[in-house]
């Protein structure tokens, strides 16, 4: 299963945000799953995101990972 997100706005200068997330899911076996992931982010906002302590886009990404194991195994 291959899921994809994308987004952005339409402004200019530092406030410019284009993202892109791609995640290829497989199910293996032994109860096991691999996922892969592939993310791009463009901007001066998604710049400051990353640096944020906590990391809340680190964070985020890790729950969308174990909601993919979870639901993948079902």
């Amino acid at each position: 299963m291959r899921i994809a997100s994308g987004g952005g706005n339409v402004a200019e200068g530092d406030d410019y945000l284009e993202v892109y997330h791609a995640w290829l899911v497989e199910k293996l076996d032994g109860d096991r799953v691999r996922i892969l992931t592939q993310e791009s982010q463009s901007g001066v906002p998604a710049k400051a995101l990353a640096a944020s302590v906590p990391n809340t886009m680190l964070n985020g990404h890790q729950a969308w990972l174990d909601g993919l194991v979870a639901y993948s195994k079902n």
